[in-house]
């Protein structure tokens, strides 16, 4: 689609053009009565031609929300575009306009008309429940934005009253159960700070602080433990805040190695911080989960390796994977690691689990900032083909084992982020479902795959199959009947 070198608009990511509903999707096997809510997740599909769809990256484009509603044993499925102001300005225009913020097009994106917005976000990596909410979220703007719950249509945008001003919003904020908290950061690129802050359950911020980053390190995700903040900054940085570095298409990416990997924790009482110098370099997309031992810290997360290339391609077309034409890459493949902090000597040791590389980390939340037994990632089985990832994992942190699941023995499919649903009544950590929307390569279409957590490798519980595609993207999360209707 608009061109046939670049992977991330052909096959599995092709995007979509046009909105979708389906009142009445295939259901194989039984949905059970207890999922009743939806499931939201976002991606990108570019609306318009990009610039230069040859380097048109993974990352960019415009962000379409994806819904699957479950109720009584029956589905319903919807998509639509998040009605993002550069968006619209395109949609006036009747041509791309922009850049993308992540790719490298190396094409200079032109004069926009009268009150354009200076880059286009993508509402396109997250959503979430706040507040009574359905927010679509971004990392690179000061705001997210609202949807109605059930038609997906945009109402407007949401930015805690401004209190963070023209900070950058994280697109992976975390709730911490044991007290019922969202928790956010916010960056500022041209200060080098983060702005650590807590949400209550009415979106009230009930608590921040501001940390020197030392860096403009692009951090994406960060994790939580009873006392702290954690955030990984790295070599990589972000150079949103330079005049002109997304019109010239030169993207937000660079690398600086003098800079280090560094673990930066900020309390989340009183602000102070501890900063631990990494001996290898490393960059940490997501995080799995944090907990505390005593002194000690334990932080489970999929690192990827920065890797001794000699010459550094342009950032935007190595990271996260590289483009066809790149001869070396810069990061080496996702795997799954333990960092464990002796906080009060501001020292630190990992330790790798063997075999376990993958992404898109997942857990019961209803655990998060707590121990944790089991995880859940994408993964690549090395006894299946396909582009990419081809499998699930279920890994079991107190055994070190692991089961897979595939749903088709005969072809790869390629799934999404797993999501888990704990049961209403759950009598055990990974009593609950998995839910993972998959692509089907026979059919160049999708479906929702409900999996028994505890019997993961067996038979899906239910496959909910729509005609369109759901090109591979990123996150989302499941929202419950009761907190759709408590608007």
């Amino acid at each position: 689609m608009w061109s046939k070198s670049n992977p991330f608009l052909n096959g599995p990511f092709e995007p979509l053009t046009q909105e979708y509903t389906d009142d009445t999707p295939l259901v194989i096997g039984s949905i059970p009565a207890e999922l009743s809510g939806a499931l939201y997740r976002t991606g990108n599909s570019q609306y318009f031609k990009p610039l230069n769809p040859d380097r048109t990256h993974w990352f960019d484009g415009d962000g379409m929300t994806h819904a699957f509603f479950l109720h009584g044993g029956a589905a319903r499925y919807a998509c639509k575009w998040v009605k993002t102001e550069g968006l619209a300005v395109e949609q006036k225009a009747g041509r791309a306009l922009y850049n993308g913020l992540y790719g490298v097009s190396n094409v200079a994106q032109g004069e926009l008309p009268p009150g354009a917005p200076a880059i286009k976000t993508v509402a396109g990596i997250n959503v979430i429940p706040l507040a009574g909410k359905v927010l679509a979220l971004h990392e690179l703007g000061s705001h997210y934005w609202e949807l109605d719950p059930l038609t997906l249509e945009t109402i407007g945008t949401f930015d805690f009253d401004g209190r963070f001003g023209d900070k950058l919003l994280t697109a992976h904020p975390h709730i911490d159960p044991s007290t019922g908290e969202t928790l956010f950061v916010a960056l500022d690129y041209k200060a080098q700070t983060v702005t650590c802050f807590a949400v209550d359950g009415s979106g009230i911020v009930t608590g921040e602080h501001t940390a020197d980053l030392g860096s403009r390190s692009w951090i994406h995700d960060f994790i939580f433990s009873k006392d702290w903040f954690i955030l990984f900054p790295s070599p990589l940085l972000s150079d949103v805040a330079e005049d002109g570095a997304v019109a010239q298409g030169n993207g937000v990416l660079s690398l600086d190695r003098s800079v280090g990997t560094r673990i930066l924790l900020v309390n989340r009482h009183d602000g102070s911080t501890v900063t631990i110098k990494q001996p290898n370099d490393f960059e940490i997309t997501h995080f799995l989960n944090a907990y505390q031992e005593g002194d000690a810290l334990v932080i489970d997360a999929c690192i990827a390796d920065l890797l001794p290339v000699p010459n550094v391609p342009p950032v935007g077309e190595v990271f996260p994977f590289p483009f066809p034409h790149i001869q070396e890459p810069l990061f080496g493949f996702p795997r799954m690691v333990r960092t464990v902090v002796d906080v009060p000597r501001a020292q630190s040791v990992q330790r790798a689990f063997e075999g376990v590389h993958g992404e898109f980390l997942r857990m019961n939340e209803a655990v998060s900032g707590a121990k944790h037994r089991f995880g859940y990632l994408a993964f690549v089985d090395p006894q299946k083909g396909g582009q990419g990832f081809n499998s699930l994992a279920k890994f079991d942190f107190e055994t070190g084992t692991m089961q897979l699941q595939g749903v088709e023995p005969h072809y790869p499919m390629i799934p999404g982020e797993p999501v888990f649903v704990p049961h209403p009544r759950a009598e055990s950590e990974d009593h609950g479902w998995v839910l993972s929307v998959w692509w089907d390569p026979t059919r160049n279409a999708s479906e929702l795959v409900i999996l028994d957590a505890q019997a993961f490798d067996q038979e899906p519980v239910a496959r909910v199959k729509i005609d369109n595609r759901i090109p591979l993207a990123f996150h989302g999360n499941w929202i419950s009947r009761s907190q759709l209707n408590s608007r």
